[in-house]
């Protein structure tokens, strides 16, 4: 007699979001000044069929799935390109994964910080501590900088024609001579 055997596939898939550079080339950093986007969406499953990646609240999930065709020798699923709403702030970019069987992950959300408002650099000078030190000119000047999202990761450079004669990360304020 013949017989088949049926395997009950009820295991929910497992997924992370992994948001890239649009070159794939890289982790996306938490703070951007660019919207466009890569994504992928990292599986040990090499059933999956389907994605939805949305950028929002959870409530915002589109109705459909985009279509993927499983390949067993990549389960990463790619994402060609996303962008973020305009308007700097926070960003939250959600996923889910769905199976052959028909078993959906539990969300996935990363977040990352949109910011293309340039900083506010205030240069001040005391024209009093100009001073003659081994034959050369020196100035002595202080510059601050504010972000409207983060100060986080600012630096700065200070040129005389195309040359850089200092740099450094910038914190509240520094004196540069």
């Amino acid at each position: 007699s013949d017989s088949d055997s049926i395997v009950l596939d009820t295991t929910a898939a497992v997924g992370t979001l992994v948001l890239r550079l649009a070159d794939d080339s890289a982790n996306l950093p938490s703070f951007v000044n660019f919207v466009n986007f890569a994504a992928a969406v990292e599986t040990e499953d090499n059933d999956i069929v389907g994605y939805k990646v949305w950028e929002g609240a959870a409530s915002d999930e589109p109705a459909n799935w985009t279509s993927v065709t499983p390949d067993p020798s990549d389960p990463r699923i790619l994402i060609d390109s996303l962008a973020l709403s305009t308007g700097d702030g926070t960003k939250t970019i959600n996923a889910k994964i769905q199976d052959i069987a028909g078993n959906v992950t539990t969300l996935t959300a990363v977040s990352v910080v949109l910011d293309q408002t340039a900083p506010v650099v205030t240069l001040s000078s005391d024209v009093s501590v100009i001073s003659a030190e081994s034959g050369f000119n020196t100035v002595t000047f202080a510059c601050a900088a504010t972000d409207t999202n983060s100060a986080e990761g600012l630096s700065y450079e200070l040129k005389l024609g195309d040359d850089v004669i200092k740099s450094g990360a910038l914190a509240a304020s520094v004196a540069v001579t």
